[in-house]
C-alpha cells in the first residue's frame, strides 16, 4: 500500500536541506483539503524552497524510485497526509512525515496501543512480569509497541504473541535490511506471521547506525497511548523513551516492585528496579503492580487517546480528501 500523499512528501524530502519539521510547518499553513496538483507544485516549491521546474522534476523522479523499491519489496509507505497515518503521531510537532511498514499497517492507528519497554538485561522476575503484563494488555485489546531489542522488548513482543495479540516492532534501519538484532530475526517473522507489523522511519537501503537506535525510542512512545516500563536502572536507553513520553504527554507507568511480597522496600537496592522508583519520584510515573492498578492505567490511556482523537479528527478528515498527483 502506497498512500496518496506519499509521492508528494517524498519529493519534498528529496529537496536538499529540507527536513520533516519544515515540511510539517508548511503543510500546517495550508488548507490541505483544497490542495490540488497545480497548487501543490506551485506553492510547495516556492514556499519551502525556490526550485526550478527541472529540480522539482528530479525530486519527483527520486520519489518514484523509492516507491518502486517499496513495491518490489512488499513494503507499505504511509505519509503525513494520508488517512492511515497514526493520529498519535499526528499530534506531535516533530512527527516523521514518512513511515515504512511491513505487515499489517492498520495496526499503526488502532484505538488502543501501549509501548512496553525496559532494560536489555532484565531480572528473571522481570521477564515473567513482562510476559504477564504484555499478554494481559493484548488480551485487553491493546496493540503492544516495542523496539525488538534484546531483553524487555523481546519479552513484550513474545508475551503479546502468546496471547494471540497484535504487536508492532519499530526498527532502526530500512525494512529491506537484515533485521537487527540478528537474534530476533525469527521473532520478527513471527510478528508478521501473526498479523503484526514492522515499522521504520528510515528509507529503503538505510543501514543501522548506533544513533538510530536512540532516535527510534522517540517513536515507541509517540506511536502509543502510554508507556509501561518493566525494569530500568537510573541510566540507559529506556530513560530516553521515558523522557519522550513525558514530553509527548503520554501516560508513563512503571512496575512497582516494592509491592512484591517480602521484597518490599529492599527492591530499591536492586539496580534494575532503581530507575522505576526514580521515575515515580521525578516524572510522575504511575506505579503499577496489581490488576486494579493496570486497569486504571488502561483507562487513563483510553481517555487521553479519545481526547487526541477529538482534537485531531477534523485535521485528519481534511487530509483524506486530498487528490495529490
Amino acid at each position: 500500500m502506497i498512500g496518496k500523499g506519499v509521492r508528494f512528501i517524498l519529493a519534498l524530502k528529496a529537496i536538499p536541506r529540507v527536513g520533516d519539521k519544515r515540511i510539517i510547518e508548511y503543510l500546517r499553513e495550508q488548507d490541505r483539503s483544497s490542495l490540488l496538483h497545480e497548487e501543490v507544485v506551485k506553492t510547495a516549491i516556492t514556499a519551502i524552497k525556490n526550485l526550478e521546474a527541472a529540480d522539482w522534476t528530479r525530486c519527483l523522479a527520486a520519489a518514484d524510485e523509492e516507491i518502486a523499491r517499496a513495491n518490489d519489496r512488499g513494503i507499505s509507505i504511509i505519509s503525513y497526509l494520508d488517512a492511515d497515518y497514526p493520529l498519535n503521531l499526528l499530534a506531535l510537532n516533530n512527527a516523521p512525515t514518512i513511515l515504512y511498514v511491513k505487515g499489517n499497517y492498520k495496526l499503526l492507528n488502532t484505538d488502543k496501543s501501549v509501548a512496553i519497554i525496559g532494560t536489555r538485561e532484565p531480572t528473571e522476575y522481570g521477564k515473567r512480569i513482562d510476559n504477564l503484563f504484555s499478554k494481559t494488555l493484548s488480551l485487553d485489546g491493546f496493540t503492544v509497541v516495542s523496539g525488538l531489542a534484546i531483553g524487555c522488548d523481546t519479552y513484550a513482543h513474545e508475551g503479546t504473541l502468546t496471547g494471540s495479540g497484535k504487536t508492532v516492532a519499530i526498527l532502526a534501519h530500512g525494512l529491506d535490511q537484515p533485521v537487527y538484532p540478528k537474534r530476533n530475526r525469527a521473532l520478527a517473522e513471527r510478528i508478521l506471521e501473526q498479523d503484526g507489523a514492522l515499522m521504520s522511519t528510515y528509507p529503503i537501503g538505510t543501514k543501522l547506525r548506533p544513533q538510530y537506535l536512540a532516535a527510534r525510542d522517540e517513536w515507541q512512545s509517540g506511536m502509543s497511548d502510554g508507556v509501561l516500563v518493566i525494569e530500568t536502572d537510573v541510566k540507559g536507553g529506556t530513560r530516553i523513551a521515558m523522557r519522550h513520553s513525558v514530553h509527548q504527554h503520554r501516560p508513563l507507568a512503571v512496575i512497582d516492585y516494592r509491592q512484591r511480597g517480602k521484597m518490599g522496600q529492599r527492591a530499591l537496592n536492586i539496580p534494575k528496579f532503581r530507575g522505576n522508583y526514580d521515575a515515580i519520584q521525578h516524572q510522575n510515573a504511575i506505579p503499577v503492580f496489581t490488576r486494579e492498578e493496570l486497569i486504571a492505567f488502561e483507562n487513563k490511556m483510553i481517555a487521553d487517546h479519545n481526547t487526541r482523537v477529538a482534537a485531531g479528527q477534523e485535521d485528519k478528515s481534511q487530509s483524506t480528501q486530498m487528490d495529490l498527483f
